[in-house]
């Protein structure tokens, strides 16, 4: 099953972060994670998937510092991070 997921972390990297995640998966979880910062409608995905518990703040948090990171327009990016707390 651990390699189907391996397949599958392109096409749908929420769901395999989640399940590795949840079952400790930590090599998967870090191929999947990088993908899912930069996900069409991201923050909307990951609070719809990522059920795992804490996974979601986990997630929050590499996304504000992706966000931060990859973000050219520094004052968007300050009002964004501040809705999120």
């Amino acid at each position: 099953m651990l390699i189907l997921y391996s397949y599958i972390v392109e096409q749908k990297p929420m769901e395999v972060l989640n399940y590795a995640l949840k079952h400790g998966y930590a090599d998967l979880a870090d191929k999947a994670a990088p993908i899912t910062v930069s996900a069409h409608s991201a923050l909307r995905l990951a609070a719809e998937i990522l059920t795992f518990l804490g996974a979601l703040v986990t997630w929050v948090c590499t996304f504000k510092m992706w966000f931060m990171n990859n973000s050219a327009d520094n004052v968007i990016t300050e009002q964004i991070l501040r809705t999120m707390g």
